[in-house]
């Protein structure tokens, strides 16, 4: 069986056109190599909220603990959340519900 040969000629040419070939693809890939992923370019940020804080959850002070308030904006949901301090004492028939001290205990009468 015999072989045929490519003539010096032919794999000349096909070798200018290979190389041709890969620089068309190597300046492709660079022309898409701009860190682009195909997505969309992020949304601009929301404007500012014109915030519309509503208290949802309160829990009254006593002479043991602190009163605690939390507030969300009904807009957007942000939140934040406060203690109001040490309420008074609540005196039912001479004595303190929440401490157990009496009334000449906290007025000193």
């Amino acid at each position: 069986m015999k072989t045929k040969m490519i003539p010096d000629r032919l794999r000349r040419l096909l070798a200018i056109l290979l190389s041709v070939l890969l620089c068309f693809n190597a300046v492709a890939v660079m022309a898409f190599a701009d860190g682009d992923d195909g997505e969309d370019p992020p949304e601009d940020p929301p404007e500012e909220c014109m915030h519309d804080y509503q208290l949802m959850f309160i829990t009254d002070a006593t002479c043991e603990e602190e009163g605690y308030e939390f507030w969300e904006c009904t807009n957007c949901g942000d939140s934040y959340d406060c203690y109001t301090g040490y309420g008074d004492h609540m005196i039912e028939n001479g004595v303190c519900i929440y401490c157990g001290l009496t009334e000449e205990q906290i007025y000193g009468e």
